[in-house]
């Protein structure tokens, strides 16, 4: 994103529903400049219309951010997980286990429904979905002899290079996912170009 959508955000993350005027008088930018930001960042789902406010001769347009607008402002979430990977560290290897092993059912149960009583190709469509919702770039690649799933993203790799209970914990997730075992091959947080999943026979 350019410095002056920016900029534009910035202003109307302090100021809650501004015009274009007064964005154009911020900014000493046109009002067609403004406008053509505005709806670019409405297609983006960051900004929406706000309702309208009274002017000297006809209403003006209010603009606000939206909820999803948080994520083109800076966010701490990954230095603050390591960060709570290192205090994890001290504590004793059994509790840890156990921690990342309740984040894992939490998982498997917000993802269960999704795939619950599927099978075959419907059960690798509903699987290869989630991963792609949660960003983990998915590709399947079966024939009869060998069935394997590639990952050319992962949305945890600092954390996975951290602590290899976080693999596990994805690991334990996709294998619920699919209803099979599966054989990791790859891990991109060890290096490898993407992590690689084969399904055990």
């Amino acid at each position: 994103m350019r410095d002056r959508p920016v900029a534009l955000l910035n202003i109307m993350r302090v100021r809650h529903g501004v015009t274009v005027d007064e964005l154009a008088a911020e900014l000493s930018l046109t009002r067609t400049t403004i406008i053509n930001h505005l709806h670019s960042l409405m297609g983006e789902g960051l900004v929406r219309r706000g309702g309208f406010r009274r002017g000297q001769r006809r209403p003006s347009v209010v603009y606000e951010l939206t909820a999803e607008a948080d994520r083109a402002f800076p966010q701490l979430y990954e230095e603050f997980s390591e960060d709570l990977l290192d205090e994890l560290g001290s504590e004793q290897p059994a509790r840890v286990k156990r921690i990342f092993a309740g984040i894992g059912k939490r998982w498997i149960a917000r993802d269960a429904p999704a795939v619950k009583n599927l099978r075959g190709p419907r059960r690798i469509e509903a699987a290869l979905s989630l991963l792609t919702e949660r960003g983990f770039m998915p590709a399947w690649e079966g024939t009869a002899s060998k069935r394997t799933l590639y990952q050319y993203n992962c949305p945890l790799r600092s954390l996975c290079q951290r602590d290899p209970e976080v693999t596990n914990l994805i690991h334990r997730w996709i294998q619920s996912l699919f209803g099979v075992g599966l054989a990791r091959t790859g891990c991109m947080a060890k290096g490898d170009r993407s992590c690689v999943y084969v399904v055990k026979r």
